[in-house]
C-alpha cells in the first residue's frame, strides 16, 4: 500500500490510510470512540472488524485485551459528580469492568473517583486511579501552575487503589503522603485545581506499579 507522507491529507480520510507490511508492527488494533455510545471495535491489519463488543457503558478512557482474549475496560458511569471540579467528568470513569468475548460482563468493581485508567492484576484484582481532595494546609505549599486558579480554592491529586477479586481494597498510594510540594510541581501552563492528573498505570511482576502523571 503506498502511504501519502502528508498527514494532513491522511487525516481527512476515513478506514485504512497506512500500511506497510514490511515494517508495521503485526497484531490487532482495539478502540472506542471516546465519546461513542460504548461500542468497542477489534481491527486486523487490514483495516477489517475482527469482532465488536456492545458494551454497557461508554468509555472512560482506556481498555485492553487480555490473555484470555476478554476485555478489560474502564466505563464511564451516568451522573458523574462533577462537585470534584468542572472539567472531571471528561475523563471520568466509575467502573471497571472485564467483558468476555459475547458481551457478557464477568467481573465489575465500581468507585466514583475512579479516573482514566485501571489494569488487571495478576491476583484477578485490579489497581487504578482515583482523585481526592489535597489538604487545605497543603494547597498554598504546591508550587506551580496558573495563580489562582484553584477550583473554589481547593485542589485535588491522585491515589492508586488496588483491589482483590472481591473487590476489597487491599493498597493504596496517596500523592499527597508520597510527593514533595516544592519539587514535584504543577507545570508552569497548568491550571491548579490538579496537582498531578494521572494518565496511566502499570502493575509490575515484581508488585510495583508504573504510573504516568501528566501534571508534573
Amino acid at each position: 500500500m503506498a502511504i501519502d507522507q502528508a498527514t494532513w491529507r491522511r487525516t481527512r480520510k476515513l478506514g485504512l490510510t497506512a500500511h506497510n507490511s514490511e515494517k508495521a508492527f503485526p497484531g490487532y488494533t482495539l478502540y472506542t470512540p471516546m465519546f461513542g455510545d460504548g461500542t468497542a471495535y477489534l481491527l486486523d491489519m487490514e483495516g477489517n472488524e475482527v469482532h465488536s463488543w456492545d458494551l454497557p457503558l461508554p468509555p472512560g478512557d482506556y481498555g485492553y485485551l487480555l490473555p484470555n482474549g476478554n476485555l478489560f475496560y474502564n466505563g464511564k458511569t451516568p451522573g458523574q459528580p462533577g462537585e470534584f471540579f468542572p472539567t472531571f467528568p471528561i475523563f471520568s470513569g466509575g467502573a471497571i469492568m472485564e467483558i468476555d468475548w459475547d458481551g457478557n460482563v464477568v467481573w465489575e468493581h465500581r468507585d466514583p473517583a475512579h479516573h482514566h485508567d485501571g489494569r488487571r492484576t495478576a491476583s484477578g484484582g485490579a489497581v487504578y486511579l482515583t482523585i481526592e481532595e489535597v489538604p487545605s494546609e497543603l494547597v498554598p505549599k504546591v508550587l506551580g501552575g496558573r495563580t489562582g486558579t484553584e477550583h473554589d480554592g481547593k485542589m485535588w491529586a491522585d491515589r492508586i487503589v488496588e483491589v482483590d477479586a472481591d473487590g476489597e481494597q487491599v493498597w493504596e498510594w496517596r500523592a499527597v503522603d508520597h510527593l514533595d510540594p516544592q519539587q514535584d510541581v504543577i507545570l508552569a501552563t497548568d491550571l491548579r485545581h490538579e496537582w498531578t492528573h494521572g494518565n496511566t498505570i502499570v502493575p509490575l511482576p515484581g508488585g510495583d506499579v508504573i504510573v504516568s502523571f501528566r501534571g508534573i
